[in-house]
């Protein structure tokens, strides 16, 4: 193995660049895993750990069955109550999970 330079020993590599993204659990409906993904590539690749992983999927499912009760509500206001927990359920997994605008911002600094 050849040796390095002193021009490649001095160049520092970004410990943003090393650090990988999570993958969705296995099992997940395409649907599911391509809001997954979205939602992993909109953050921070540090954002999320791998244990994240079961609460996200946890999220991305109350999200379409959120969209899919609103679309139940719409056609029956009786199934209004479905939507209502969906979007708590949302609302408080955002929050966990540090998606929030609330979450995110430094309580100190707003």
């Amino acid at each position: 193995m050849p040796r390095k330079s002193a021009a490649e020993l001095a160049v520092v590599p970004r410990l943003a660049d090393h650090h990988r993204r999570i993958t969705a659990p296995d099992g997940m409906t395409v649907e599911k895993t391509e809001l997954f993904r979205k939602i992993v590539e909109d953050c921070d690749a540090r954002h999320f750990a791998q244990s994240d992983a079961p609460l996200l999927r946890t999220y991305c499912q109350a999200i379409l069955l959120g969209e899919l009760a609103f679309t139940s509500a719409q056609a029956s206001p009786s199934a209004l109550g479905d939507w209502e927990k969906c979007c708590r359920t949302i609302a408080m997994l955002s929050v966990k999970l540090r998606l929030s605008p609330h979450s995110r911002s430094d309580p100190k600094t707003v």
